[in-house]
């Protein structure tokens, strides 16, 4: 940002006392404080510090908005105490509250007071345009700048020096480089030049004492020029420049006893500022938005909102001013929009994408079919009929679920969809025999749900049954095929002989397992005249088991015993012969005189085992006295019959 050097003609004295440190900050203020205007409008914030001479001040503005300027350096000369004023200048675009406050970097760190401000805007200007950093409304910041001022004396401005005559008739204050100005970036420099008019002065040398005046009420400090003796009626002199962000006045005040004014020499600035304006202040998804950027003397390097679609613009080659259409994203809310120029400086605006929470307005579903017999499983057509007139005309993505289940689906609807949207939903398929409804929700605020579809689905079909289905060599099985619509025209397995058919639909056909089937499963296969397989499996085995016995732990001895009372059942099983390998077989334990039997269970014997290998099968509690001696036996299905154990018996009674 440009830096603004007020000046203030004459000489600066220090007051008399020195500071405690380095820097000492005084009052901060904001000129107006508060303010009700129309906008745009202009905040002036200023802090004031005594500075021990000579030293470098490096400090930076800081702002309530987060926003912070980049590092100034001010070098404050001479020797002793000086009284310096930092200060800037603010643009506020709309309703605004804030802060300024200056944070010194060095010769020590340290922050001043903060000055407040306050700006309420009336109808008329542009009242912020989307230029501008904003807490409440926007501002952007024009100028920063130091000067240094003379000690406070008595009196506005201090005490002139003493003048017995009216020596100045006139003072005319003049505008060296014109009246009105228009600039790229401020400050903007003018050069004054004043002309006393000293007719009838004495024609001996004299002083004359002055100062300037300015349009905001600043109030320099007195200076003074010396008139030679040979003055003639006029004496002209140079007050260097000015250096201004806004419009104003400058004014010459003369210290003698009539307190001659000048006239009020009248400046007109119009300062540039990096901005950006947009065409509008919010839209509708899928529609754009003119984005204009002027970086003025810098070049605009990129834009980036997530209120757009994409969401980074990039600028191409060198444009200090760059406009573009933007498509409005489907990201509802206030978002930022943020330019960058070159020098890594930036501006931002707000812009509103309006989104409806409901743009679904209504849902019909049809179900096809409603009603079915035949084979399974039968998916359901869903056909869904969507009133989108809310969606924007943007490709979006609207979610559904079937009501009663967890997940979401997802439906792509097109960016020319018009009013009604016709999709096929996620089918509906039905494994088994079944009446149902179907009702679709859709995810939105209201969760709008369609109208509600019954269907009757009657499944039948193709199959093969075994049974049993697990069976020893030389043991029969039935086999059931039921073709519904089609023959059944074959029937093999490599477990028992082949038979084929015809003219049937419907098989029910008995087999017995060859001897020299091998242990394991094995598929059994039917095949239809319409080339269908349908396939079932069927377990064959054959155990390893020569012998087995069994013995109870602890051995009931008849005394009593705590219930509950736990029995272990021991078996030691003969593998003479059997293969080296790891095997599995199968056991069950029959309980009688109840006649009671357990499932087969199966028992992995680890390699290695030998001809013998004994475990621990089974547990079993006994919580009461039984009433009858109790049996037990274990049992390993063996080729052509079952190989069993010894017979247990013993009774339990409890103490």
């Amino acid at each position: 940002m440009a830096v603004v050097a007020l000046l203030a003609a004459g000489g600066l004295a220090a007051p008399a006392s020195a500071a405690p440190a380095p820097v000492v900050f005084g009052t901060a203020a904001a000129s107006p404080k508060t303010q009700t205007t129309k906008c745009p409008a202009t905040v002036k914030l200023s802090t004031a510090a005594k500075v021990k001479a000579p030293a470098t001040l490096k400090y930076q503005w800081v702002f309530s908005n987060g926003d912070k300027s980049s590092v100034k350096t001010y070098r404050v000369g001479g020797k002793g105490i000086k009284n310096v004023r930092l200060h800037t200048a603010i643009k506020v675009g709309g309703d605004a509250r804030g802060w300024g406050a200056v944070r010194l970097l060095s010769p020590v760190k340290k922050v001043s007071k903060k000055a407040y401000f306050a700006v309420t805007c009336t109808g008329g200007g542009d009242n912020g345009g989307g230029t501008g950093h904003a807490t409440s409304g926007g501002w952007v910041h024009l100028s920063y700048g130091h000067v240094e001022e003379p000690p406070a004396n008595p009196g506005n401005g201090g005490t002139p020096p003493p003048a017995e005559q009216n020596h100045v008739k006139a003072v005319t204050l003049r505008l060296g480089a014109g009246g009105e100005e228009k600039a790229d970036r401020c400050p903007k420099e003018f050069a004054l030049a004043a002309s006393f008019d000293i007719t009838g002065a004495p024609a001996t040398a004299f002083t004359i004492n002055y100062r300037l005046l300015a349009s905001d009420g600043t109030v320099g400090a007195w200076a003074s020029t010396s008139v030679p003796a040979n003055h003639g009626t006029t004496h002209e002199v140079d007050l260097g420049k000015i250096s201004v962000s806004q419009s104003g006045w400058r004014q010459i005040e003369v210290a003698q006893p009539n307190a001659l004014k000048s006239n009020q020499a009248a400046y007109t600035v119009e300062c540039a500022q990096p901005s950006i304006t947009l065409s509008k202040p919010a839209g509708k998804p899928g529609e754009t938005v003119k984005v204009t950027v002027k970086g003025i003397d810098v070049n605009v390097k990129s834009i980036t909102s997530n209120a757009f679609e994409p969401a980074v613009h990039t600028v191409a080659g060198s444009h200090k001013e760059y406009s573009f259409d933007a498509k409005v994203a489907v990201q509802a809310g206030a978002h930022e929009v943020k330019a960058v120029f070159a020098d890594n400086t930036s501006v931002t605006a707000t812009f509103t994408v309006e989104v409806d929470v409901n743009p679904i307005k209504s849902l019909s579903i049809a179900v096809d079919p409603v009603k079915y017999t035949g084979r399974c499983p039968k998916p359901l057509a869903v056909t869904g009929t969507f009133d989108v007139s809310g969606l924007p005309a943007v490709e979006s993505t609207v979610q559904y679920r079937r009501v009663g289940t967890e997940e979401w689906q997802s439906l792509t609807v097109p960016a020319n969809h018009g009013a009604t949207f016709v999709a096929q939903l996620k089918p509906l398929t039905v494994q088994a025999t079944e009446k149902g409804t179907v009702k679709i929700e859709v995810s939105q605020q209201n969760k709008l749900v369609s109208n509600e579809v019954a269907y009757d689905i009657t499944c039948v079909g193709p199959t093969i049954s075994l049974e049993p289905d697990t069976v020893r060599p030389g043991e029969h099985v039935t086999v059931t095929v039921d073709g519904v619509d089609s023959e059944v025209k074959k029937i093999e397995s490599s477990a028992f002989r082949d038979s084929d058919f015809r003219g049937e639909t419907r098989v029910v056909y008995r087999v017995g397992v060859s001897l020299d089937a091998r242990s394991g499963e094995h598929t059994v296969t039917a095949r239809l005249a319409n080339g269908e397989v349908l396939t079932a499996k069927l377990s064959v085995y054959r155990s390893p088991v020569r012998s087995l016995s069994v013995v109870a732990e602890p051995a009931p001895s008849g005394t009593p015993v705590a219930c509950p009372h736990r029995v272990n059942y021991k078996v030691t099983f003969n593998l003479a012969g059997a293969p080296a390998g790891a095997l599995k077989i199968k056991f069950r334990v029959a309980i009688f005189p109840v006649d009671l039997v357990t499932p087969f269970r199966d028992l992995t014997i680890p390699a290695g085992h030998g001809d013998s290998y004994t475990a621990v099968i089974d547990s079993e509690d006994f919580y009461s006295t039984t009433q009858h001696e109790q049996y037990r036996r274990v049992e390993v299905p063996e080729f052509l019959g079952a190989e069993l154990s010894n017979a247990l018996k013993f009774k339990i009674t409890c103490k």
